[in-house]
């Protein structure tokens, strides 16, 4: 459990919409873009009147039946590949977001408060059938076929849903005469966000020698339709040295320290060490989703009685604390294991999960029971949303806004968010961990009185998830910018670019994670992360510099009627010695003061999600926002 919390980074990556129910209008207003999911009632369309509010609504779906379509909207379903809306007039971002059935019109589907109750130590009565565990990947000598030496079952839980499974299998085989430990942790979450399934699944794999020196390491992420994210580590005299299967094949070394564990013996480490209360174990293990290897700090606590599970007699357990210090100046959440103080097997584990709106819950259970899948699903939306005070409908069309905002957690308040040249932190208190986020409408670059320097090169080459230098993005990158004179500045072409991608992009599955430029540009489907980086992808391939960000966007949940700040990423590119930001999932030009960045990234040479630590870590503190003042005009 203790790195399910960096699994979540794939939850991170994948922006959210919003609710809102207007009146039945004849047809989409020109520039709206539009969400459809499978089957629905007939449609229910966004008035012209609604300008400038991100509303959801209901439709049906005759373009890719049991995909949810993201689509401008004005354009006809089997035209929308290549016919172009009617360009906006407003300026203003106009967005539809169409929702599956619900038995009230007004009211969103959400999850049941009563679910199905967790599963306790006896496998659970009939349960329903469930696809055999994914294999890992055999090594040359067929370790599968090894002698099971360890293996046991986790069942997760948040907010009394069932989120998923965790399972750890450790294998001895021979290789060259000599014994080798072949281990696997498989991890399988699912949550809904807006009722449509988010699934996130990861494999870490490691061979060790029978005394659990690690040899290789393997982990393998989904990260978008049909890829994954694939990260192999051999330990050799240099350190270890890790490469990425993908388009972009290279190979990286990074420091191995004496003493880093494998999957075998950190599954085992509190049964080995028994430690007692007040006393610390230490121990290094490499955590592929932020490639380094990362320090855990385990503290055994005084014994108590603890309720394992509700309706069953307290157990006198010891818990310990376990805590993982990331290398940054960012923590993630300890996490208690409850073990029996006489064998200290695992019984119970549990951590803060503000991602999810509550504490992740890992209980020690049968493979039927763990594998059992849920009635019904936890909708993680409104966790991943910031409620504000005030009512921020056409907040890009806006001049600026200022927010204050009030951390929890432990996250520096001074690096919590980052100063550009449009978003400026004023006004911290780090007792009262409050700050002032001045954050400004730039609607073009204004040219420094002091030539800039040009960035650095990490903002051009490819990279795994920017991996532009393909015939497909190249190919679309030409066609953005077609129709421009060749006098055009590179601003104008980047707003060609977002565009571009604006009218094309098909689909939103938020299914996925964070695929790849060069996925992207094949499909052409996905979320705001997929926007985002096949945008900043083509501006590379028309040699724009070009970087991501991420953050929150404000938006309207008229379910709740309360405007909210919602997960969200999109892209910047220098142009007239200036970072600016452009949203293609919007396509309006340019980024107003609803737009907050919490971090930046080149993806330059980065094999992890590391650069999301900052958002999970931000938003995880379950901030407080208020609207301190909006600046009318553009």
């Amino acid at each position: 459990m203790r790195r399910q919390l960096l699994s979540l980074l794939a939850f991170v990556a994948v922006a959210p919409a919003v609710a809102q129910f207007p009146p039945k209008p004849p047809a989409d207003p020109p520039g709206t873009i539009v969400i459809r999911p499978k089957n629905p009632p007939p449609p229910t369309i966004v008035p012209p009147g609604s300008v400038g509010k991100l509303v959801v609504n209901r439709g049906t779906d005759p373009d890719r039946p049991g995909l949810i379509v993201f689509r401008p909207g004005g354009v006809a379903p089997a035209a929308y590949s290549t016919a172009l809306p009617t360009p906006r007039t407003d300026g203003i971002p106009h967005i539809s977001i169409i929702r599956p059935k619900a038995t009230n019109p007004d009211t969103l589907p959400m999850p049941a408060e009563n679910p199905a109750p967790m599963p306790g130590a006896k496998p659970l009565p009939q349960p329903v059938p469930a696809p055999a565990d994914p294999k890992p990947q055999p090594d040359p000598a067929d370790p599968k076929d090894g002698k099971v030496l360890y293996e046991t079952w986790d069942a997760a839980f948040c907010r009394g849903y069932k989120v998923g499974y965790f399972h750890v299998v450790v294998r001895e085989f021979e290789k060259n005469e000599k014994k080798v430990i072949y281990a696997t942790k498989t991890m399988k979450l699912t949550v809904a966000r807006f009722g449509q399934a988010v699934e996130t699944m990861s494999e870490d794999t490691t061979l060790e020698t029978a005394g659990g020196e690690v040899i290789v390491t393997k982990m393998s992420q989904a990260i978008g339709k049909d890829q994954s994210m694939t990260l192999t580590g051999k330990v050799t005299d240099k350190g270890l040295e890790v490469s990425i299967e993908g388009s972009i094949k290279d190979t990286k070394v990074i420091k191995w320290p004496a003493g880093v564990l494998g999957v075998s013996r950190e599954a085992k480490i509190l049964q080995d060490k028994k430690p007692k209360p007040g006393e610390t174990v230490e121990y290094l293990w490499y955590e592929a989703r932020v490639n380094r290897v990362v320090k855990f700090t385990a503290t055994a606590k005084p014994i108590e009685d603890v309720i394992v599970q509700p309706g069953q007699k307290a157990r006198k357990l010891i818990p310990v604390v376990s805590e993982m210090d990331t290398g940054t100046d960012f923590k993630l959440p300890s996490v208690t294991a409850y073990c029996d103080p006489e064998t200290y097997q695992l019984v119970k584990m549990v951590s803060d999960m503000p991602t999810l709106g509550g504490k992740l819950e890992v209980y020690r259970t049968t493979r039927e029971a763990a594998l059992n899948p849920p009635t019904k699903r936890l909708d993680i939306y409104e966790a991943q949303s910031v409620k504000l005070d005030r009512d921020m409908t056409g907040i890009q069309a806006k001049a600026g806004a200022v927010y204050k905002v009030t951390l929890g957690g432990e996250v520096p308040v001074e690096k919590a968010f980052p100063s550009d040249d449009r978003q400026q932190v004023k006004n911290i208190d780090a007792k009262a961990r409050t700050l002032e986020l001045h954050v400004n409408a730039v609607r073009q670059p204004v040219k420094a009185d002091v030539p800039a320097v040009r960035p650095g090169k990490e903002f051009l080459p490819d990279s795994f998830f920017i991996d532009w230098d393909d015939p497909p993005t190249k190919k679309h990158a030409a066609a953005a910018i077609a129709k421009l004179p060749a006098s055009a500045s590179d601003w104008q072409k980047a707003q060609a670019v977002e565009k571009y991608v604006r009218d094309n992009m098909k689909a939103a599955e938020f299914s996925q994670a964070m695929a790849t430029c060069s996925n992207v540009a094949q499909s052409l489907s996905g979320d705001c992360t997929e926007f985002s980086v096949l945008a900043a992808g083509m501006c590379r391939a028309l040699d724009i510099p070009s970087r991501t960000a991420i953050g929150v966007v404000a938006i309207h949940d008229r379910r709740a009627n309360q405007s909210v700040l919602a997960w969200h990423m999109w892209f910047e590119v220098w142009a007239d010695g200036r970072w600016v930001a452009l949203d293609a999932t919007l396509g309006d030009g340019s980024v107003g003061p609803g737009h907050i960045k919490i971090a930046e990234t080149s993806w330059h040479e980065e094999k992890s999600f590391a650069p999301l630590l900052p958002v999970l870590m931000v938003l995880g503190t379950q901030p407080k926002v208020t609207v301190v003042k909006v600046t009318d005009g553009r």
